[in-house]
C-alpha cells in the first residue's frame, strides 16, 4: 500500500495541461499564466508548486526506502523487498528529473532528513543529480521484471526504467546516453506501435496493446476531469469549464496524407482543409466545419456536425462565452463518449511512457550526435507508417542532412505527442521556446468561411500574449522565494533571476 501511494507522485492526466504553456494550446479564460506571459518571478506560484510537489515525491520515496527494512524478514521475501524498493527508487528518480529540469542545481538527499537539516541543506550540482538518476535507473532496470500479469499489471517495469532513463538523459542533452537507453528499450523486443493511433487514448485501447510502457492508472474512485476541461460543450452541455484550447499552430502542423505540408501539396483543397490530412489530426482535435458541407466531425450521439463558426448558434461557437471555445479547436485526445454523463470522474488512464516516444527519443539523440543511419530513419518512418504516411525519403527529406532530419523528428514529436504534456520540455531543450512564443498576440485560431457572407475569416484570441522568458541558457527557473527565505543556503539564485 505504501508503494502504491508513491505512484501518485508520477505524471498524471493533469500533465496534459502543461501544453498550455506552449504553442500547442491556451487556457481560454485566464489571460495566460506567468509562464506564458513572461512574468515569472521568485514569488510565482507555478515554480513554488513544482518545487514542493516534486520534493514531496522525493521525500515520500525516501521514507519508504529507509523504513521498509524494518519489516520482519518473515513477512516479505528478499526478492519482493528489492522489487518494491526499485519501484520507489523509480519514483524518486522521476521527481529528481523534473526538479533538475526546472531548477538546475537542487538540494539532493536520499534519506529522510529533519526539519533542521532541511533548513540548512545546500544545492547539489545538476550533473551530480543526473549521474545519480542515470545510475539508479540502470540498477533498477536490472531488478524490475519485464512485465506483470493480473492485478500487478501497470506497475513499473524494466522497460519503464530504461525509457525514463532515455527521457532524463535527452532532457539534459546527454545524447549518447539517451540513445543507448532508448536502444535498450527497443532491444527488449517487448514493445511495438499500436495499429490504431486513436485507440491508444480510448478505454477500448487500455491494456490491449504493446505500445504503452507506463501509465497512470485511474479507477472509478480516483478519476479525473479531462472531459469537463476539454470536450465540446455541444456534447457535455456545459457552459463554463473549458481549460484547454488548441491553436491553429498545432493544427496547421499536421501534414496531408501525401506526407508534406498543406502548402506544399498540390492536391490540397483549401476549401476543405481538414480532409485527407494526417490521421493523428482527427484523433487529437475535434475537426470543425470550414464551410457548410465541408469535412467535419459529428458530435457523439448525434448527426450534428461540429460547427464552431460565429453565427452557428451552437454551444461551441467561437467566443460566445468567456470560458468557452476561443480558437475554434477543441481537444479530442483522452476524451471518451462513455464519460459524457460522468464529466468529473473519468477513469481513462494517462500514458506516461510509450514506445513511439522511445523511437523518437532514439532518433533525436542520434541525429544530434550526427549518427544518422538506417536505424534512425526507420525509427521515424515506423512512427509515420503507423498512420499510413509515406517514408521520409519519398517526401523530399534529405535523410543524410542533420538539419533536415532534426526538423523531421521535431515535427513528428509535435504531432505524435501533441496534447500529452511533453512539448514544454522539448521547446526549452531545443532553445526555440523564446522564438515560438515571443510577443505573439493575437493567438491564431480557425480560418473558416463566414456563414452569411462566405468571406474567408481567420479567428484569433486576444486574451493572452505569449512572451516566453529566457532568463538563462539552460531555461531553468528561479528557486522560489519561500524556500530560500527559510534556507539562505539555497542561494545564490539561478542566473538571470
Amino acid at each position: 500500500m505504501a508503494v502504491n501511494a508513491l505512484y501518485t507522485f508520477l505524471p498524471n492526466m493533469s500533465q496534459v495541461l502543461v501544453d498550455n504553456n506552449t504553442d500547442l494550446s491556451i487556457e481560454p479564460f485566464s489571460g495566460g499564466n506567468n509562464l506564458v506571459n513572461g512574468q515569472i518571478q521568485v514569488t510565482s506560484g507555478e515554480i513554488l508548486s513544482w518545487w514542493r510537489t516534486h520534493f514531496r515525491g522525493v521525500s515520500a520515496a525516501n521514507r519508504f526506502i529507509e523504513a521498509v527494512d524494518a519489516v520482519p524478514a518473515s513477512e516479505i521475501t528478499p526478492a519482493m523487498l528489492q522489487r518494491l524498493k526499485a519501484e520507489a527508487r523509480f519514483v524518486r528518480a522521476a521527481n529528481y528529473t523534473f526538479l533538475v529540469n526546472y531548477f538546475g542545481d537542487v538540494p539532493f538527499f536520499t534519506n529522510v532528513i529533519t526539519v533542521e537539516e532541511a533548513s540548512v541543506i545546500k544545492r547539489t550540482s545538476k550533473q551530480t543529480v543526473l549521474d545519480f538518476i542515470e545510475k539508479e535507473l540502470t540498477e533498477i532496470a536490472a531488478i524490475l521484471p519485464a512485465g506483470y500479469t493480473g492485478s500487478d499489471k501497470g506497475r513499473i517495469t524494466k522497460g519503464a526504467a530504461l525509457a525514463w532513463k532515455a527521457r532524463a538523459m535527452l532532457w539534459s542533452k546527454q545524447y549518447q546516453k539517451a540513445a543507448d537507453a532508448a536502444k535498450a528499450v527497443m532491444d527488449l523486443n517487448q514493445y511495438e506501435l499500436a495499429k490504431d493511433y486513436a485507440v491508444l487514448f480510448k478505454y477500448s485501447g487500455e491494456y490491449q496493446n504493446k505500445e504503452v510502457i507506463l501509465e497512470y492508472i485511474y479507477t472509478s474512485v480516483t478519476g479525473h476531469s479531462i472531459m469537463r476541461q476539454a470536450a465540446p460543450y455541444g456534447i457535455t452541455k456545459q457552459t463554463s469549464f473549458l481549460s484547454i484550447n488548441p491553436t491553429a499552430l498545432l493544427v496547421n502542423e499536421y501534414q496531408t496524407i501525401n506526407g508534406v505540408s498543406a502548402t506544399a501539396d498540390p492536391n490540397f483543397n483549401p476549401e476543405d482543409p481538414f480532409r485527407n490530412r494526417d490521421p493523428r489530426l482527427q484523433a487529437t482535435i475535434w475537426i470543425p466545419v470550414f464551410k457548410t458541407g465541408s469535412f467535419a466531425d459529428v458530435l457523439w450521439g448525434t448527426t450534428i456536425p461540429h460547427d464552431v463558426r460565429p453565427k452557428s448558434k451552437t454551444k461551441d461557437e467561437i467566443a460566445s462565452v468567456i470560458r468557452g471555445n476561443q480558437t475554434g479547436f477543441l481537444l479530442k485526445k483522452y476524451t471518451n463518449q462513455e464519460d459524457v454523463a460522468n464529466l468529473t470522474n473519468s477513469s481513462q488512464n494517462f500514458i506516461i511512457l510509450r514506445y513511439a516516444d522511445v523511437l523518437l527519443m532514439y532518433a533525436e539523440a542520434k541525429i544530434e550526435l550526427g549518427q544518422i543511419d538506417a536505424s534512425v530513419i526507420k525509427a521515424i518512418d515506423d512512427v509515420r507508417a503507423r498512420v499510413n504516411l509515406p517514408r521520409l525519403q519519398t517526401t523530399g527529406v534529405i535523410v543524410s542532412n542533420q538539419a533536415a532530419m532534426r526538423s523531421a523528428v521535431r515535427h513528428e514529436r509535435m504531432v505524435e505527442l501533441a496534447m500529452e504534456g511533453w512539448r514544454f520540455y522539448d521547446i526549452r531543450r531545443w532553445d526555440i521556446a523564446q522564438n515560438l512564443m515571443k510577443g505573439l498576440k493575437p493567438v491564431p485560431g480557425l480560418t473558416y468561411r463566414d456563414i452569411t457572407t462566405n468571406a474567408l475569416v481567420s479567428s484569433v484570441f486576444t486574451g493572452v500574449t505569449w512572451n516566453y522568458q529566457k532568463a538563462n541558457e539552460d531555461h531553468t527557473y528561479p528557486v522560489p522565494f519561500d524556500e530560500y527565505n527559510m534556507n539562505p543556503n539555497l542561494l545564490p539564485q539561478n542566473a538571470g533571476w
